[in-house]
């Protein structure tokens, strides 16, 4: 049995992702700010996405962990009757 290995071209970004062939290609966010001008270079563009993707992340963790920790609304008795 022979092990065949895969070698991928390299490219100037590690994080680029790789079609069946092996050809790099550029993810479609970073293609889409590059072109309309957006971001300048490349490696801005990726830097962009990754801070994006942090606050992101970081934003649902904070809503997540505020949700659990507040507690509920405890309705005193003696204001609903005091109302009527």
């Amino acid at each position: 049995m022979v092990k065949k290995s895969i070698i991928f071209n390299s490219s100037k970004l590690k994080i680029k992702s790789k079609s069946i062939l092996g050809a790099p290609k550029v993810p479609t966010i970073i293609k889409f700010l590059v072109l309309n001008g957006i971001i300048k270079k490349e490696k801005h563009a990726v830097t962009f996405v990754f801070i994006g993707i942090f606050l992101l992340i970081s934003s649902s963790v904070f809503l997540f962990t505020k949700s659990i920790t507040i507690n509920p609304a405890i309705i005193n008795p003696t204001i609903l009757l005091h109302n009527k």
